[in-house]
């Protein structure tokens, strides 16, 4: 009910990505960074483009009203990552906070949920954040056709929560730290939303893509009135 002011600067505006572990928080450096509109599926022609300093941090300037990603990749080292802006910023962003994961750390975790990340299939990350930009607690996140997944004798994508900092099949929604996603989902466009437990309130509708061998980021946020 009190959604967030849109300041009215112009923009371009300042965002600064930080690359790290998601369990080692060593920064990721000489990671390759462009930056991509949604509808260049592949970024085959990327709008801009960076490579992470030492620190792993990496800046572009970004518009008020773009709608895309910035696709993270550093040969074998990392799955390959796609973060999607939601909503497109307003103001100078100091420290965007990415989490990387590498290939074997993928199979580590996926193995916990009992579904194996297939190298043919993309799996995401998603926040769910609350009016005030804070984890959402006790958000279900919810993707339109899921369930019809996997039919064709693939591994059928598997919803998780973080649950005290790992991932788990069996919780119903967001924890403190309001992070979910799904694992082995087959590429395309995925349109992907929150729905809080218990008032059946729903956070925004977003599309994301996703890409085979790759991490999808994204954030859920609540509807503006």
């Amino acid at each position: 009910d009190q959604p967030r002011v849109v300041s009215p600067d112009p923009g371009p505006f300042q965002v600064t990505f930080h690359l790290a572990g998601i369990l080692d928080p060593t920064p990721i450096a000489d990671a390759t960074a462009q930056v991509c509109k949604k509808i260049d599926v592949d970024c085959s022609a990327p709008t801009a483009m960076g490579t992470s300093d030492a620190m792993g941090n990496v800046t572009f300037a970004i518009d008020k009203s773009f709608s895309g990603y910035v696709q993270f990749q550093k040969g074998t080292d990392i799955t390959p990552g796609l973060y999607f802006f939601n909503p497109p910023p307003d103001h100078d962003m100091d420290m965007v906070s990415v989490q990387i994961v590498t290939p074997g750390i993928v199979g580590a975790l996926t193995k916990t949920l009992m579904s194996p990340q297939q190298m043919e299939n993309g799996l995401t990350l998603i926040n769910t954040l609350d009016c005030n930009g804070k984890a959402a607690v006790g958000v279900s996140i919810v993707a339109e056709g899921l369930s019809d997944m996997g039919a064709d004798g693939g591994p059928p994508p598997t919803t998780f929560y973080s649950v005290g900092g790992l991932p788990a099949a069996g919780a119903t929604g967001t924890d403190s730290s309001g992070f979910g996603g799904f694992v082995n989902v087959p590429p395309q466009t995925l349109a992907v939303k929150g729905v809080v437990n218990g008032t059946k309130t729903e956070l925004q509708t977003i599309s994301i893509l996703i890409r085979a061998n790759a991490i999808t980021y994204a954030k859920l946020v609540p509807l503006g009135r």
